[in-house]
């Protein structure tokens, strides 16, 4: 790992050896070390895929001291990281339509049909590697898949629930927003509630299996999700 300071108040630590999984695994091993042996005047913890930037009080502390204690819960963080929880949480989707106004697009881009696309999302679940913007569950996608590009322009308005591919990656929009991923589905169930603690259900190393489900049905998959 490399660590450098962000500006006068943070420090970025990027995992760059190994396969991604492993440094996937390491940064998040070291966030959850420093979460259970707090730093002083550290404010917040935020990872990706292989970045963790931590976040601090530039009254109380400086990037050196900081550095330095992350060294120290480095060499204590171990490798086993955040596996896969065991946790499976159920995703009612509707494919297509004015759902998924994007899937037929999408599919083109990777050179296949819309059917087998929803085929390839839904056949095993997908890992939670970090929460994103709007506490969204960042997921990658199984195997080595064709990149899907953004749209060359983004939408004002996503609706909550949007399932939405970009890269190789898959999200889920928790809340309404602008976004610019194509959008190839929506899901019923209520991802975040803010008088809810946690605010979502999901967590990174948890698992989403997306499950088809005709628009009819719409009303009958309704509620929190994993509720």
């Amino acid at each position: 790992m490399t660590v450098e300071p962000f500006g006068d108040a943070a420090v970025l630590v990027h995992a760059s050896a190994g396969d991604p999984d492993g440094r996937w695994i390491a940064v998040e091993s070291l966030r959850d070390a420093l979460s259970a042996r707090p730093v002083a005047a550290v404010r917040d913890l935020v990872v990706s895929f292989e970045h963790l930037l931590v976040q601090f009080d530039p009254a109380r502390t400086d990037a050196g001291t900081v550095i330095a204690a992350l060294a120290d819960r480095a060499a204590g963080a171990g490798g086993g990281g955040p596996a896969p929880s065991g946790q499976v949480l159920r995703v009612p989707v509707v494919f297509g339509g004015r759902h998924g106004p994007d899937l037929v697009e999408a599919a083109d881009h990777v050179g296949t049909s819309p059917e087998v696309l929803v085929a390839a999302v839904t056949a095993q679940p997908l890992l939670v590697r970090f929460l994103g913007a709007g506490i969204e569950p960042m997921c990658t996608r199984p195997g080595s898949p064709p990149p899907v590009p953004r749209r060359r322009v983004p939408r004002s308005r996503v609706e909550a629930g949007s399932v939405g591919l970009a890269a190789a990656n898959l999200t889920i929009y928790p809340f309404t927003s602008p976004g610019g991923w194509q959008l190839i589905g929506r899901t019923p169930a209520t991802l975040c509630d803010v008088a809810r603690e946690p605010l979502a259900p999901y967590r990174a190393g948890d698992l989403l299996q997306l499950v088809p489900v005709d628009e009819s049905a719409w009303d009958q998959h309704t509620g929190p999700l994993g509720g």
